[in-house]
């Protein structure tokens, strides 16, 4: 199995944490989350970390989006 790990911030507060768990066959894929932001969200731009784990191995990224 594949752990994948979201966490979205905002000013470095953590505002959410998605973990996701999925069965891959092994070598490269692409994997997508919805974030769904409720009105009214406070404004700014918001850090996402992603951490994925699988057979021992590790790795991470990070992407952002504003809210206006």
């Amino acid at each position: 199995p594949v752990t994948e790990t979201y966490v979205v911030t905002l000013n470095g507060n953590k505002v959410a944490e998605v973990p996701s768990n999925a069965n891959r066959a092994p070598g490269s894929y692409t994997s997508q989350l919805p974030i769904t932001i409720q009105a009214g969200a406070t404004q700014g731009t918001y850090q996402v970390a992603i951490t994925i784990a699988a057979a021992g191995q590790m790795g991470q990224g990070a992407t952002s989006f504003t809210v206006q």
